[in-house]
């Protein structure tokens, strides 16, 4: 086995390991990224992404982060919306945050939305706790820019 397959093996079993201490199948507002008492964390559903999002009635109805609602769950939802550009700001000055990802129901017909908002301050926080975690893995250079590499 090649040098470089041997450190992604090492690598990967030391990342599960790490992203199980993690626990992404944890309540998200028991973890490190949920802000306290006062927290902007809000989900919702909207019928559709058309128009200025202070319209969108969705949001208007949304409520906070369910105390069963997972870290997994609720980052699934931000990637997805970064993946595919559902980012969205609500009022001047920014309010809040909007991610949305598209979800289908059973009979295939116009997609709908899943939505978490939040404040900027909030996101910031869950974004330093996000950095620290990869920190904490201490993957090395290599194996970074070899992953880079293969995704271009």
């Amino acid at each position: 086995m090649a040098a470089g397959a041997i450190t992604r093996l090492a690598t990967a079993r030391h990342l599960r390991m790490r992203a199980e201490n993690w626990k992404l199948s944890q309540p998200f507002r028991s973890s490190c990224l949920w802000t306290e008492a006062n927290s902007t964390w809000h989900r919702g559903k909207l019928e559709s992404l058309s128009g200025d999002p202070d319209a969108w009635k969705g949001l208007q109805q949304s409520r906070p982060i369910s105390k069963d609602k997972t870290v997994g769950a609720v980052l699934k939802v931000i990637r997805d919306a970064l993946a595919h550009g559902n980012i969205w700001t609500l009022r001047d000055p920014i309010e809040a945050i909007i991610f949305a990802k598209s979800v289908t129901d059973a009979d295939k017909v116009a997609p709908r939305f899943e939505f978490v908002s939040v404040a900027p301050n909030d996101f910031r926080k869950l974004l330093e706790e996000w950095f620290d975690f990869l920190i904490s893995l201490h993957i090395p250079q290599a194996v970074v820019f070899e992953v880079f590499q293969n995704a271009a």
